[in-house]
């Protein structure tokens, strides 16, 4: 091929690092979003539970890394995503390796409510506590708001004198 009709490489590219709870996973793609390289913590030779270390990352991003250079792509923005153990050992991997890393952003969703809480049962005290007296070695409840009734209140009570002292 002459030297014209090589192709252009970007001097910039974007790295995307997914890790999950089973595997990391590391795409290279230029600033439009296509992709350049992957690879997988799975395809590196990582297997099982050993894909979702830090080290099976951290090989996996060398491994990237080795390839980057090999096509000359050196300044990279890196971009994290997912939960898992392997976000900082791709980076450490990433720029022990050579690469320019000139930003990195963390696009990892945060639910701001989350998932609807459990029904409270009627049954089950949350915040109430039962102390001892002392003196009379009674047992005393410091806060029964959460029963529906004293019934309710004078079972479980009755429960706990019998864990206790039964």
């Amino acid at each position: 091929m002459r030297h014209s009709e090589l192709p252009q490489l970007p001097s910039l590219s974007y790295i995307c690092i997914t890790t999950t709870l089973n595997n990391t996973i590391l795409n290279v793609t230029d600033l439009n979003g296509n992709t350049l390289l992957w690879a997988s913590a799975g395809s590196v030779g990582f297997k099982g539970s050993k894909r979702s270390t830090s080290y099976a990352a951290q090989a996996t991003a060398e491994k990237i890394a080795q390839n980057c250079l090999a096509r000359n792509l050196v300044r990279v923005h890196v971009k994290l995503k997912g939960i898992g153990y392997g976000k900082e050992a791709a980076i450490r991997g990433l720029q022990t390796s050579g690469l320019k890393i000139t930003k990195i952003e963390d696009l990892t969703r945060i639910p701001f409510n989350g998932c609807r809480a459990k029904k409270i049962s009627p049954f089950v005290i949350h915040e109430a506590q039962i102390t001892c007296c002392p003196k009379t070695y009674k047992l005393e409840l410091v806060c029964h708001s959460f029963f529906l009734n004293e019934h309710f209140f004078e079972l479980w009570l009755s429960s706990k004198k019998k864990r206790v002292y039964g």
